[in-house]
């Protein structure tokens, strides 16, 4: 099986088995992620987290992010001639985000909201990643434009990521290539792997 038709089975796969849970119970499942999120020294310690503004079928973490009484910056993503791209835009609260293309949630473009980690050096930052489907060494799978794995190839800061997802959305091994960059945390209802 090629690397392309692995990802492109697993992204369908997991849309549809996300796309059918129930309300009822993602909301108990989202609610026991941000629990578990909150029980991480390194999110309670952070300074400035990279959030995301979750879609129908994400782990919905707005509560979280605007109670954190923390910097929050979230994701406006950019599909350029040459690549698409994503930067990360400060926010405040809901009226900081506008509804973009595919109605999807992003940042409005504010003077001076970038997140620019070339400025963060003495700051505690935290990403917390969204994906289809992890696997055990934290390698995702998202919607397949390489948003992610491209913003995380061109910071020259490192900083703590953090997956976000189901159980039933963590298997065992994701096919990689060398663009794909891992999380080092990852957080379920049930459980938290550390993956160093």
């Amino acid at each position: 099986m090629n690397l392309d038709f692995n990802k492109n089975f697993l992204r369908q796969k997991f849309k549809n088995l996300k796309y059918n849970i129930a309300k009822e119970e993602k909301d108990l499942l989202d609610k026991n992620i941000k629990k578990n999120i909150l029980g991480l020294s390194e999110y309670l310690e952070s300074d400035i987290i990279l959030a995301y503004l979750a879609n129908k079928i994400e782990i919905n973490i707005d509560d979280l992010i605007f109670k954190a009484n923390k910097k929050i910056a979230v994701p406006r993503c950019l599909d350029l001639d040459y690549e698409p791209t994503m930067d990360f835009y400060f926010i405040s609260n809901l009226s900081d985000v506008s509804i973009g293309r595919f109605n999807i949630r992003e940042p409005k473009i504010l003077k001076n909201n970038i997140f620019d980690n070339n400025i963060i050096l003495n700051k505690k930052v935290v990403m917390l990643v969204p994906g289809l489907v992890f696997d055990k060494k934290g390698y995702r799978v998202g919607y397949g434009k390489g948003y992610y794995d491209r913003y995380l190839s061109r910071l020259k800061n490192k900083i703590l990521k953090i997956g976000l997802c189901y159980d039933f959305c963590l298997i065992n091994k994701i096919n990689t290539d060398n663009n794909d960059i891992p999380v080092d945390i990852l957080v379920t209802e049930t459980k938290v792997l550390r993956l160093d």
